[in-house]
């Protein structure tokens, strides 16, 4: 006879202590319902895929106070509908609740009564529709959990999760599901008449200007927004062509680049601001060209400043243009810089430097980028795609590593067809019948843009602000 192993209860304790600590759990405290989909898988093994969602969809067709009231409406769902003649030991497990206490619950002839279609009135239910209404005219969505928060706060009664099934079917025209994308706070607080005010200066400024002396010209941070995921929110019913968005805050930079592109489909060397004095040589022996492939400024909290942005206009922007018009014997012709109100782009010395090379300086409504300009509507997606799949064979975190890898990306992002398609997609079409090729405002697809944005009807703070062709008075004929 073996002896007996000192072991062995440990061995036991080891092997059974989570499940017995699992049952002791389940008997000893009043459980909240379990999710559908956790009770969906399982289940799954035990039915076909179209008994078990019926069954599910039965069973959301309440709201319970407890596990062991779910349990027991599962129990009778597949016993009564199902037709199959279901242990409790295994709805008890699909449920995840003791059995015994399952037992003495479902021979309860109260336990009916226990279930409820709403623990919510009318009235309250209503407050709550108003209460969502209300969130989304605030740029601040209601999200589930707030949801299921606001009325436990307020009315002292906990739903579950899927609850908004419930008033989705109460109120079908006036909530609905929808996803809410992260947005810049402060672009939430446009008006469609400051939008409309673009589209009228485009047409008066922009038409007909050949696509070559068209620039647009923007900084991309190195960094991601904060909390840029989009969430499900509970939103006003009939919102099906608005883009729901919700306010984040902005990160801080590592460095900054600054792309210029033209309509016509090229692209200058892009701005690369870094806190380092300078440039490794690395970076040059990577096959990288300073002045060729791309222009690098110090700062030390790598920002866009006047003086940057002064000499990068001085000494690449206008030698662009001017070099253009004589290539293409326009010396006559106006050029065109779209740029956005940033305080680093304003200055009477750009503007005066650019009025005496003939160069329109047009500025966008403030916080409408994300509407009308052709960097932010494609390029720097793309560039923020292609940065995140470069494989770099140098130390991360390094110049080198970050300066290659936003070169690479921003090369790959910058190719003629997509600043052809950001151009497009800011609402200028490109005149082929005419040579040399000239810019078409798309009026229409413009209007449509702005009505179909999550914008105010009524006028804001922004139009305070100067935009459009900002240095048109140092311009001696302009009309």
């Amino acid at each position: 006879m073996l002896p007996r192993s000192k072991t062995l209860p440990h061995f036991f304790t080891f092997i059974f202590g989570a499940e017995l600590r699992k049952m002791l759990k389940l008997k000893g405290r009043k459980l909240a319902p379990l999710e559908s989909n956790i009770i969906y898988n399982n289940m799954r093994l035990e039915f076909s895929k179209i008994t078990t969602r019926y069954i599910i969809r039965r069973l959301n067709e309440n709201n319970y106070e407890s596990r062991n009231q779910q349990a027991a409406a599962l129990y009778d769902i597949i016993k009564t509908d199902i037709g199959v003649n279901i242990s409790i030991r295994k709805v008890a497990k699909f449920n995840e609740v003791d059995q015994s206490n399952l037992s003495k619950f479902i021979r309860n002839p109260d336990r009916n009564n226990l279930v409820k279609k709403s623990k919510l009135t009318s009235e309250q239910i209503e407050y709550i529709v108003h209460w969502i209404e209300y969130r989304y005219k605030e740029k601040n969505p209601v999200s589930i959990r707030e949801m299921r928060n606001e009325i436990f706060e307020k009315f002292d009664v906990v739903v579950s999760k899927n609850w908004f099934r419930y008033l989705f079917t109460k109120y079908p025209n006036s909530v609905m599901i929808g996803i809410a994308h992260p947005q810049d706070e402060k672009r939430l607080n446009v008006s469609k008449e400051t939008a409309k005010m673009h589209i009228s200066n485009l047409l008066k400024y922009v038409n007909n200007i050949p696509t070559e002396l068209i620039l647009n010209l923007d900084e991309a941070s190195s960094s991601d927004w904060q909390d840029k995921r989009s969430k499900k929110v509970i939103v006003p019913y009939g919102l099906s062509n608005e883009r729901i968005e919700y306010a984040v805050e902005r990160c801080s930079k590592k460095i900054t680049i600054c792309a210029t592109i033209s309509m016509a489909g090229d692209v200058l060397p892009p701005l690369i601001i870094s806190n380092r004095v300078t440039i490794d040589q690395e970076i040059y022996d990577a096959g990288w060209r300073e002045g060729q492939d791309f222009v690098y400024y110090h700062q030390k909290n790598s920002f866009m400043t006047k003086s940057i942005f002064q000499n990068y206009i001085f000494n690449h922007i206008v030698p662009y243009m001017n070099n253009t018009r004589k290539m293409m014997k326009l010396e006559d012709s106006p050029g065109v810089i779209l740029i956005d109100n940033c305080p680093s782009h304003q200055c009477d010395e750009i503007y005066k430097e650019l009025a005496n090379n003939n160069i329109r300086l047009i500025t966008f409504p403030p916080h409408t980028t994300n509407l009308f300009q052709p960097l932010d509507l494609v390029t720097f997606g793309i560039f923020k795609q292609e940065k995140s799949q470069v494989r770099s064979k140098y130390k991360k975190g390094s110049q080198i590593d970050i300066i290659n890898k936003n070169l690479i990306a921003m090369e790959r992002a910058t190719t003629s067809s997509n600043n052809r398609s950001a151009f497009y997609r800011a609402g200028l079409l490109i005149n082929a019948s005419i040579i040399p090729n000239v810019a078409c405002i798309r009026e229409q697809y413009l209007n449509d843009i702005v009505g179909n944005s999550q914008l105010n009807d009524y006028d804001s703070e922004n139009n305070k602000i100067t935009f459009g062709w900002v240095n048109k008075e140092y311009f001696t004929n302009y009309e």
